[in-house]
């Protein structure tokens, strides 16, 4: 049966949305992901809680997703991209949230930072990371003061 120009309009149409969902999609990520773990400290001790995020140095017209990762109770941490482990590579500037659990009475209070709030200040930029294919060992730890 031989194609007529409509159906062969119709495929390359079809066809056209296909590749540019699929390259849609592998932007969405920022392109491709590395994996990214570390470990939170305060002085000298693991932060036991709390979130991480990445937010790239150069912001442009769309900067694309944030990595973000939830400290577990040992300090350590797992980046994850749009619900995807790891995080594009490229310079960031990382933000550490860590509040006390708020109390069982269920009143709205502001919870109290177990951290200087300045490192969830994105305005701050005082923890600058790199991401990169081979990191060396311990390099997304994260030092906060006291």
């Amino acid at each position: 049966m031989a194609s007529t120009p409509c159906t062969v309009a119709s495929r390359l149409g079809v066809a056209l949305v296909v590749v540019l969902t699929l390259s849609g999609c592998s932007e969405s990520t920022g392109g491709k992901l590395v994996q990214v773990k570390g470990k939170v400290f305060v002085g000298s001790q693991p932060l036991g809680g709390g979130s991480v995020s990445f937010r790239p140095q150069e912001t442009g017209s769309n900067p694309g997703p944030e990595p973000y990762g939830t400290i577990e109770s040992d300090g350590t941490y797992t980046m994850y991209t749009n619900q995807k482990p790891g995080a594009p590579v490229g310079k960031y500037f990382a933000l550490v949230v860590a509040t006390e659990e708020a109390d069982s009475t269920g009143t709205t209070v502001t919870p109290k930072s177990l951290i200087d709030p300045k490192y969830a200040d994105p305005d701050s930029k005082r923890l600058p990371i790199e991401v990169v294919e081979n990191a060396a060992p311990g390099q997304y730890d994260l030092k906060l003061a006291k």
